[in-house]
């Protein structure tokens, strides 16, 4: 399935930013796929002028042993979940441990993994930095007693460096 990457600049304080969102190829048979799309997303992270904070995230459908398979992360990418801490708590977003909204199974286990990322460049110099990660929708909505989705969303915020 043919995917992209959705690409905006905004300003913060006057600070450019490059917010980048995509839903790379799913299903662990389309790894070789992913990790292609995953290249070339982070060379477009790479491109960004320098003086912008590029923040990269969305449903990548990744496993740890696929970043690594394409040399890790660039230089100057960082992942925020791990910048943050790596807190267990906040680790799997696909969860089927605990989220219901489907019944899947494999190899006799209920599967978690780290499918959904957020990962930033910073500017030079840099104007933010990652502060709190954390996993959001949890929670059943009331009408429906279901999770609004099988992954559980994202929310960062970051912080503005202070000068020295």
């Amino acid at each position: 399935m043919e995917r992209n990457i959705t690409c905006t600049e905004a300003t913060f304080n006057d600070h450019p930013l490059v917010l980048m969102n995509t839903h790379l190829e799913s299903m662990g048979y389309s790894s070789e796929v992913r990790k292609t799309q995953l290249k070339k997303c982070f060379r477009h992270c790479v491109k960004q002028p320098q003086a912008k904070t590029v923040i990269f995230g969305g449903d990548m459908n990744l496993r740890d042993h696929e970043v690594d398979s394409v040399g890790g992360l660039p230089l100057g990418i960082e992942d925020v979940w791990e910048v943050c801490g790596r807190s267990p708590s906040q680790c799997y977003t696909w969860d089927m441990t605990c989220n219901d909204n489907l019944d899947w199974t494999a190899r006799g286990a209920k599967p978690r993994c780290r499918f959904d990322r957020i990962y930033v460049r910073l500017s030079q110099p840099p104007y933010l930095k990652p502060g709190t990660f954390k996993l959001l929708g949890q929670e059943r909505t009331e009408f429906l007693q279901c999770y609004p989705s099988d992954h559980w969303g994202l929310f960062c915020e970051f912080h503005v460096v202070q000068d020295g």
